[in-house]
């Protein structure tokens, strides 16, 4: 008699309608490969994210090139500022 395969054995008990055993139907190993694989893969996401974040907010700018023009912006695009009535001209007759 020779010994059935792990997949047999699963068969066997998905045909006859009884549990199948964990160990049969497990998807994958344990062990530290998997740890290292999350670990390696969070600090490589990670390590993006802050770049792109360091990119976004200058964080690699030597200076920064709106220091001191902060009022002026503000006063470009301030709409409470009074702005001079149009004045008109008599037609000419």
């Amino acid at each position: 008699m020779t010994d059935q395969s792990p997949h047999d054995e699963a068969a066997e008990a998905v045909h006859e309608g009884r549990p199948v055993a964990a160990r049969y139907v497990r998807g994958g190993g344990k062990g530290r490969r998997i740890l290292i694989v999350l670990l390696l893969s969070l600090s490589a996401v990670s390590v993006l994210l802050l770049g792109m974040w360091l990119i976004s907010q200058g964080g690699f700018a030597e200076t920064n090139t709106n220091i001191g023009t902060q009022a002026v912006d503000v006063r470009a695009f301030d709409d409470t500022a009074v702005t001079p009535a149009p004045t008109s001209t008599p037609a000419p007759k």
